[in-house]
């Protein structure tokens, strides 16, 4: 699996999936992309080796994000599925959560 930006989104999916970056030099079977900007899904479609799979973990930015058409994301060796975005309801683990701030914070906070 390979979560390819370094944004905060991106991290915290690294801390909640350990081993999110692929082994080796081989094409990884998931692409997490996590920036919502039309480079970024274009970049995460390329990284993702034929019959794998890209999943977008975040909202895409609609407003500023253009994409050249459908046939610039339409893939047919892969699936693109949403994450499925979760309502105030829903609590992450506490442990999740601790590790994300531990990991996050300002060192000089630490």
């Amino acid at each position: 699996m390979l979560v390819p930006a370094d944004g905060t989104l991106a991290r915290l999916v690294r801390l909640a999936l350990p081993g999110a970056e692929p082994a080796g030099h081989e094409a990884p079977t998931v692409v997490v992309e996590t920036t919502g900007t039309g480079a970024g899904i274009l970049d995460a479609l390329a990284a993702a080796r034929p019959g794998g799979c890209v999943l977008l973990a975040v909202r895409p930015l609609h407003r500023t994000t253009s994409l050249p058409s459908y046939h610039a994301i339409h893939r047919p060796e892969l699936r693109v599925l949403p994450v499925p975005w979760a309502d105030p309801t829903t609590k992450a683990p506490e442990q999740l959560i601790a590790r994300a701030l531990a990991q996050l914070a300002p060192a000089r906070l630490r």
